[in-house]
């Protein structure tokens, strides 16, 4: 514990902090005004001989006196579901971070399932049953789908076919009734 300008004791990691004015602030960790907990604002002006900042509160537009010590800098304006807003530097990039991790695994699991689908279609050809070539094709469209979030259709099936797997080929498969039609294959 210490004693900062305003002679309070608070924790180390509380020290009495001094921001410019023009610094975008939200308040925290106030007592005895707990409504102005979460408020943002903007500091106006340093009394320098309290240490008190003058904040002025983007709500409502009042002004404050707050200490340095309850105010945490807002330093990123950030869009997020649609909504602006300022938050916390530190929390943003965990939450960013947490979000990209999630995504990457996410993708690496639905490229194992696609290759797994993959093989299971080479070896139903190698079977040649048209049944489990058709079985392959949905699952595949299926999991395509679910990466790219769109509704793929029969034509454009075997275009994204070749797009993932990197490879082009074609197979005329019989279909009901003795149609034949071109699958894409590896």
């Amino acid at each position: 514990m210490f004693r900062c300008k305003s002679h309070k004791q608070v924790m180390p990691s509380r020290r009495c902090l001094s921001f410019d004015p023009g610094t975008r602030v939200e308040l925290r960790g106030l007592d005895k005004r707990k409504q102005l907990n979460g408020k943002v604002g903007v500091i106006e002006s340093i009394d320098k001989v309290t240490g008190a900042h003058l904040i002025r509160l983007d709500a409502t537009g009042k002004s404050v006196s707050i200490p340095g010590d309850k105010l945490v800098p807002l330093q990123l304006l950030v869009k997020e579901n649609g909504r602006v807003f300022y938050k916390d530097y530190d929390e943003l990039v965990e939450k960013l971070v947490l979000k990209e991790q999630t995504l990457q695994t996410q993708v690496d699991t639905l490229k194992l399932e696609l290759e797994q689908l993959v093989r299971r279609r080479d070896q139903a050809s190698r079977r040649g049953t048209s049944a489990e070539l058709e079985q392959w094709r949905e699952a595949c469209r299926q999991k395509v789908k679910e990466m790219r979030g769109v509704d793929l259709t029969r034509l454009s099936f075997e275009t994204h076919l070749q797009q993932i797997t990197g490879q082009v080929g074609a197979a005329t498969v019989a279909g009901p009734g003795g149609i034949g039609r071109t699958l894409a294959v590896a």
